[in-house]
């Protein structure tokens, strides 16, 4: 809520980025992401979806590809959801855990890439 006061209050341009994660105690942690969405929606210019936050334990397993697609998938259809109202479809960016194995990429980037 202070991050959110902050932003509305800002004056001047630039380029706001959101970086959305979950609670460490969250039933659903996608809900968690998609309250972020729509909490700052109004003041973000791009959100990061971050899965890769060592801090927060068992976080880093919704880059395991289904997690990842469920994930994404209701991240963007809030962001959605909320451009068709405001008319201002946010830029949606995942980060990943810099230590993944090589052979991990390839199936998070087939659900990166198909959902867009």
């Amino acid at each position: 809520a202070a991050a959110l006061e902050r932003l509305r209050k800002r004056r001047g341009g630039g380029v706001i980025g959101v970086n959305v994660g979950a609670n460490k105690d969250a039933a659903d942690r996608a809900a968690d992401y998609v309250a972020g969405i729509t909490t700052f929606a109004d003041v973000a210019s791009y959100f990061t979806v971050n899965v890769s936050s060592p801090n927060t334990p068992g976080l880093r397993d919704l880059q395991a590809p289904a997690a990842l697609d469920d994930l994404v998938g209701r991240v963007l259809a809030e962001r959605d959801r909320i451009a068709s109202e405001h008319r201002t479809r946010r830029p949606v960016l995942v980060k990943l855990a810099p230590d993944l194995a090589e052979d991990d990429l390839a199936p998070i980037i087939d659900v990166l890439v198909r959902r867009g």
